[in-house]
């Protein structure tokens, strides 16, 4: 497999971003490397000695974390995130790896590579630890802010494709994140929602989850708004914090 990492993206880029990719071939990483962007500040932080697996591709623009992203890719050809993202368009790289700018990693996803057939709008998930020892799929944890009952459908189904097919998960189990665990409980989006997973056979469908269900394990997946999931992620996060730094 080979991977395209945007080397610009992220807090001290391209120096962190640079290191990771070379702690990675280090401990033994199977897949090839290639770092993207601005090629001689990313020779610069590799050094003299560049292992193998570690190649590089020139792009020499970037999205800023304070730009709007899909008005920056369509403007701007030459943006590392954009670079790599065509990368797995065109068939030179399996995958894309960024941690810079979300929307804009998001952005190239659907302005280069598009929608899976069948998906209205997209949706990112989140990974959250929970008390039975296994990870929780939040999804959608801020892409779609007004998702209605038919995307939070195809987001369950997106999900339990993952957890299948990346986790090793039979059958994942779907809960609605909602602010009871009754049937009728939630506004019109939410018993909408309820409605359709509950009649999708396809789908291993728990019923309504509370927000104190995510890190107790309820269920494999926890299906919401990205509003709400947002919200809900960045609440644990304050959380952790409180008990981090006292």
């Amino acid at each position: 497999m080979k991977i395209a990492v945007d080397a610009m993206g992220g807090d001290h880029a391209p120096d962190e971003i640079v290191r990771g990719a070379l702690l990675y071939r280090k401990e033994g990483g199977p897949s090839d490397l290639v770092l993207v962007g601005r090629e001689d500040q990313i020779r610069k932080a590799l050094g003299a000695d560049v292992p193998p697996g570690i190649t590089i591709r020139a792009a020499q623009d970037v999205v800023g974390m304070d730009e709007h992203p899909a008005t920056a890719l369509r403007r701007r050809a030459d943006t590392s995130i954009g670079v790599a993202t065509a990368m797995v368009k065109h068939g030179e790289a399996d995958a894309v790896v960024s941690a810079g700018n979300t929307g804009a990693t998001m952005a190239a996803a659907l302005l280069v590579l598009g929608r899976i057939r069948g998906i209205d709008r997209p949706a990112l998930c989140g990974m959250l630890p929970t008390a039975k020892g296994k990870p929780a799929c939040l999804l959608d944890a801020g892409a779609t802010m007004d998702a209605d009952e038919h995307n939070i459908l195809q987001f369950a189904r997106m999900a339990t494709r993952f957890m299948e097919k990346i986790h090793g998960v039979d059958r994942p189990s779907v809960g609605l994140i909602n602010v009871g665990e009754e049937p009728e409980k939630g506004g019109r989006m939410q018993l909408a929602a309820h409605a359709l997973l509950e009649g999708a056979e396809d789908l291993n469908f728990y019923g309504n989850i509370e927000g104190r269900d995510v890190t107790r394990g309820i269920t494999d997946i926890c299906v919401t708004d990205g509003f709400t999931g947002n919200v809900l992620a960045k609440g644990m996060e304050g959380v952790v914090d409180v008990f981090v730094e006292g």
